[in-house]
């Protein structure tokens, strides 16, 4: 009797549990994955978009604005001036551009104030560069305390069915801290000017190697340029003995031409005494051949005066 009771409690048992498993593994499982396909980001920015955070709640406006550099941080611009706690601003910049909502649920407008919409505990206001801005209105917790119901930028929605999102609990520890948490302390503001004088021996170290190397190549590029100085100068010498030697080639060469035209001239000369040789020689030849014709003419005439005396002796020889 003792064992069937035994067997009836484990019996009981495993059917309770195979009707866990099968609810919970094979009947649940589609609404859990399609609660897992509603998971979507709250707003679709990056954190170094972000340009200054605005939280408004019932008892106080905290505004923080980004400092010029990175590395300088964030400003406290509200309740009062001073510099931010980097962790802080950090952990709420993070949320508010990688947070996801869990879920989206439409809510009408009469019903707002069953999720501590209708009067936000606490609205985040973020400006982006380029003057954009986003909005997120935080609202009452869900049932076990996981997520909390929000709106994001609810200006733009017009119709009378809302969305309201499920947001991390994190943005309640986010927004709600006192003034110590987002001030930066003096030991934060200590170690922040130990690191931006150290930043700054660094930089002051790197400008002086950089100038010594700029130093090192000016004397290096005057160096050359004395090189191309003294090349210029010898160059400069060489010309001017080829100038030089130029010059007296030039001068011998005038030196020759004159002697050739001397030459020429002399050359001229004599050929117009040749010339005229010639002239006299001709000349004389004319008077030689007048005088062997007058010689020719003198010897018919004593020709033929012999002739005539022959012909008289004949005649006086008959």
């Amino acid at each position: 009797m003792k064992l069937q009771r035994t067997t009836l409690i484990l019996l009981v048992s495993a059917i309770f549990l195979g009707g866990f498993v099968y609810f919970y593994e094979i009947k649940g499982a589609p609404q859990r994955e399609a609660a897992k396909t509603t998971k979507q980001p709250i707003f679709s920015f990056e954190e170094k978009e972000i340009q200054s955070v605005t939280i408004y709640t019932d008892d106080e406006t905290w505004k923080f604005v980004r400092l010029g550099k990175p590395e300088l941080g964030w400003q406290m611009k509200k309740p009062k001036n001073t510099l931010a706690n980097d962790a802080a601003i950090s952990f709420l910049l993070n949320l508010l551009a990688k947070g996801e909502s869990d879920r989206i649920i439409s809510v009408s407008t009469d019903n707002l104030e069953d999720y501590g919409l209708d009067r936000p505990s606490a609205t985040i206001e973020v400006k982006l560069k380029g003057e954009k801005v986003h909005k997120l209105a935080l609202g009452k917790p869900d049932f076990n305390e996981s997520f909390l119901y929000a709106r994001a930028d609810s200006s733009e929605e017009k119709s009378d069915e809302l969305s309201v999102l499920l947001v991390p609990i994190d943005f309640d520890y986010a927004v709600n801290r006192p003034m110590s948490e987002w001030e930066q302390s003096e030991e934060d503001v200590d170690a922040s000017e130990e690191s931006e004088t150290k930043e700054n021996s660094s930089e002051t170290k790197e400008d002086s190697s950089e100038t010594k190397e700029k130093s090192s190549e000016t004397e290096e590029e005057s160096s050359e340029a004395k090189e191309d100085s003294s090349e210029t100068k010898e160059k400069s010498s060489e010309t001017k003995e080829n100038s030089s030697e130029t010059k007296e080639d030039s001068s011998e060469t005038k030196e020759d031409s004159s002697e050739t035209e001397e030459d020429s001239s002399e050359t001229k000369e004599k050929s117009s005494e040749t010339k005229e040789d010639s002239s006299d020689a001709k000349e004389k030849s004319s008077e030689t051949e007048e005088d062997s014709s007058d010689a020719k003419e003198e010897s018919s005439k004593a020709k033929e005066e012999s002739s005539k005396v022959k012909e008289e002796s004949s005649d006086t020889e008959e």
